[in-house]
């Protein structure tokens, strides 16, 4: 009984903590509105990197938010990450357009789009590059009977046998 009570009380407490830190404003609340017109109420980010901005904005619950981050291209795998672009900021009553701004211009190597409901975040290196992966064009591909995500991933690498393709599948969930 003492744990029951205690995770419903650690439940209330999460929530009230992290009530009112994602809003969307009163007048875009249809579900047309796309989540970069969702305002946030606070934002505020400590001696951090755009890669930790972009995290803390994914954990920020906002319905429909679909973000994806493109490191700069390390010359190894084994290489360190480029952490040398550190910064603060503190924002409030902002949209999620505006926080996506904000963290490429404190890094501006790196821009953002668009493409359906995804926010991509992406090195400006790359752009326009058709050496670089990502950017090849892929005439057609099939699909059939592809019961698992991986699966997808086997056309498209006999389209490019020297291209490392693969995936990685996060879920986020409360472990008690």
């Amino acid at each position: 009984m003492e744990t029951t009570i205690g995770l419903l009380g650690l439940l209330l407490l999460l929530s009230a903590e992290s009530y009112g830190q994602a809003t969307q404003a009163r007048y875009d609340n249809t579900l047309s509105t796309s989540a970069l017109d969702y305002k946030v109420a606070r934002f505020n980010l400590t001696d951090s990197t755009l890669i930790g901005g972009s995290s803390k904005l994914s954990l920020e619950g906002i319905a429909g938010l679909h973000l994806g981050f493109e490191e700069i291209p390390r010359e190894e795998l084994s290489d360190p990450r480029d952490h040398s672009v550190r910064f603060s900021l503190s924002l409030e009553n902002t949209t999620v357009r505006d926080i996506v701004g904000t963290l490429c211009q404190f890094d501006n190597r790196y821009t953002w789009s668009t493409d359906g409901p995804s926010i991509n975040v992406y090195p400006r290196e790359i752009i326009g590059d058709p050496s670089y992966f990502l950017n090849r064009e892929v005439e057609q591909i099939n699909f059939t009977d592809i019961h698992d995500p991986d699966q997808a991933f086997t056309p498209l690498a006999r389209q490019f046998p020297n291209g490392h393709i693969g995936y990685v599948q996060i879920r986020m969930g409360l472990f008690i």
